[in-house]
This record gives structure tokens, sequence and C-alpha cells, in this order.
């Protein structure tokens, strides 16, 4: 008797080890998946500190960003201040054009009262009359 409920007992422990033991694992790992989240709401809120901001860092920027902000307006004002308004250039350029043509009709003054003087049909006859009048007088000085 005492052997069949040693038997017994062992039987029994046996299959209580095996029905308690998935309830272990699950209370174990229940309680690594706590401390892995407290590890990682740490590490996340060491992160969260980390990325802070503090007043006077802020302050610093914002006064950071408003020297910045006058400094390019203060460069975009010297642009446009040195820029010329598209108007008065098409008066400039037109006052060049108007001069470039003023020239060319004094060229073409020029040509045409030079041309109307000795034109080039006088320079080929005076040319004419000049070697007419060198042979002449070689003919005359070797004849006479």
């Amino acid at each position: 008797m005492i052997g069949f409920s040693s038997v017994t007992i062992t039987i029994l422990a046996g299959l209580g080890f095996l029905a308690l033991q998935p309830i272990k694992d699950n209370i174990g790992q229940i309680r690594e998946d706590a401390k892995v989240q407290a590890s990682s709401t740490s590490q996340a809120l060491s992160v969260v500190v980390e990325k802070m901001v503090t007043q006077k860092e802020m302050e610093w920027r914002t006064a950071r960003a408003a020297e910045d902000r006058a400094r390019t307006e203060a460069s975009v004002k010297e642009l446009r201040d040195a820029q010329v308004p598209r108007e008065e250039l098409d008066r400039v350029f037109a006052a060049y054009d108007q001069r470039f043509l003023d020239q060319q009709r004094q060229i073409t003054d020029v040509k045409e009262a030079q041309g109307s003087v000795y034109g080039t049909r006088d320079v080929i006859l005076d040319l004419r009359e000049r070697l007419d009048r060198m042979e002449r007088q070689r003919i005359a000085g070797q004849g006479g």
C-alpha cells in the first residue's frame, strides 16, 4: 500500500508540475515584459529629457532667429535699393538706341555728302586721265 501510495503521489506530483509549469512560465514572461517596458519607458523618458529644450535656450533661439530675420531683411532692402527700376532701364536703353541711330544717320549723311562730291566714277575718270597723261608724256619724252 505504501508503494502504491508513493507511486500515486509521484504521478500526481508530476501531473501537478506539468499543470503548474505553463502558469509559472507565463508569470515569468509577464515579469520580464514589465521589466523591459519599465526600462524602455525610462529610456524613452531619458530621450525626451535629452531632447527637451529649456526656457533659456528657447529665448536664445528666438533672439537668434530675430537677428537672422533682421539681417536678411536688411540685405533684401540693400538689394532693392541698389536695383534700378525696369522703366528707368528701358528709358536708358532707348536713349542708347537713339544715340546709335543718330550716329548711324550722321555717318550715312557724311557718306552721301562725300559720295555726291567725289564719287567712285570720278575717281576712275581721274585715274584714267592721269594714266593717259603719263602715257602722252612718255611718248613725248621718247620721241623727242
